[in-house]
């Protein structure tokens, strides 16, 4: 992969990328999001850093074949910004689920979408109280650029609580929409 990781690339090249291009990095990690949830595999670990970038800038889903690994050992919380917080507040035998990943995604969506980590404004140190208080992983700031509310209202539904949280079918069905629209456009 030789444009590096999602992060990396996104501190590359976000001033460059339009609209349409986010969205099409969107939609390669959702797709491979439901393709692996399509297998009965939850990913568990998904963040902008195992997000890999290819030379044609598509984006491909990294350390998925760890799943099973993480999962019987699931016990540190490696990258909080994009960690569900159910699974940093709730109880210690909590294990990843399809539905963890959405959460997740949703950070990433929301990385891509701004070109920030989740919680950009919050230390590393104070992203888990954020996450006990149920802070959310984006806020107004006027040196982010501003998102559409169709996008932060999507957004906040890859967040809610897991029993009424989308789908990775019901984000790719979203983003899809949007691809088509933003082509249209």
């Amino acid at each position: 992969m030789s444009l590096g990781t999602l992060t990396q690339y996104l501190d590359n090249q976000y001033p460059f990328l339009s609209t349409l291009l986010k969205f099409s990095l969107v939609d390669d990690i959702i797709s491979g999001l439901c393709y692996i949830h399509s297998q009965d595999i939850v990913h568990g670990h998904l963040t902008g850093f195992n997000v890999l970038i290819d030379e044609s800038g598509k984006a491909c889903l990294a350390n998925y074949d760890l799943a099973d690994l993480l999962v019987a050992h699931y016990s540190v919380v490696q990258e909080p910004r994009w960690t569900d917080p159910q699974l940093i507040c709730g109880a210690k035998s909590q294990l990843p689920t399809m539905s963890t990943d959405v959460y997740a995604f949703g950070c990433i969506m929301l990385q891509i979408l701004v070109g920030k980590l989740p919680y950009w404004w919050i230390r590393n140190c104070h992203v888990v109280i954020a996450k006990s208080g149920n802070q959310l992983p984006m806020q107004d700031d006027p040196e982010v650029p501003k998102l559409e509310e169709c996008y932060k209202e999507f957004l906040q539904r890859c967040w809610a609580p897991a029993q009424s949280r989308a789908s990775s079918t019901e984000v790719a069905e979203f983003v899809t929409a949007q691809l088509h629209a933003l082509n249209e456009s």
